[in-house]
């Protein structure tokens, strides 16, 4: 399973090499090993960046694929997924982003999600995601949907705390 590189906004660097992290992904329609392969890829690339979540275009791969780390210590692997419902208070918190390195930004988040997607083999289901996951969730189905923590700040700091 290889680290796959990363797109990484960098001032002075030309959009075009980074503007699939603006575009929205396309849906997955080929469930084949290959999309298990896909995801052990982003998993092992999640845990040598030492990220909580990657998105598939983070890794220039145009796909509506997230995973996630939870707290049992095994990936979730989200196809395709859409953010269906937010729920409970609002609360702003800090976010860092692979792609946006030496940047954190404060951003308000829901604390409670409901998510649907379907499983690497094509199930349809739906989570209702509390707290910290909800936030690692929204923010890489943001990256899905070309959006960026940037984009929803409500302060941006280089490097250090936001």
């Amino acid at each position: 399973m290889p680290v796959l590189p990363i797109l990484r906004i960098r001032p002075g660097a030309p959009a075009r090499s980074t503007a699939i992290l603006r575009t929205p992904a396309r849906e997955v329609t080929d469930l084949s090993p290959a999309l298990y392969a896909l995801a052990a890829d982003l998993q092992e690339t999640m845990h040598h960046h030492g990220a909580a979540g990657i998105a598939a275009p983070q890794a220039g791969i145009p796909l509506r694929l997230v995973v996630i780390e939870q707290e049992r210590g095994r990936p979730l692997v989200l196809v395709n997924p859409r953010i269906m419902a937010e729920k409970g208070s609002v609360s702003e918190g800090p976010e860092a982003c692979l792609s946006l390195p030496g940047i954190c930004c404060k951003v308000k988040r829901p604390d409670k999600i409901r998510v649907t997607f379907q499983d690497l083999k094509g199930v349809r289901k739906t989570l209702n995601v509390p707290g910290t996951p909800a936030r690692i969730l929204a923010h890489e189905v943001d990256h899905l949907d070309g959006i960026l923590c940037t984009d929803r700040a409500t302060q941006v700091r280089a490097g250090g705390e936001p």
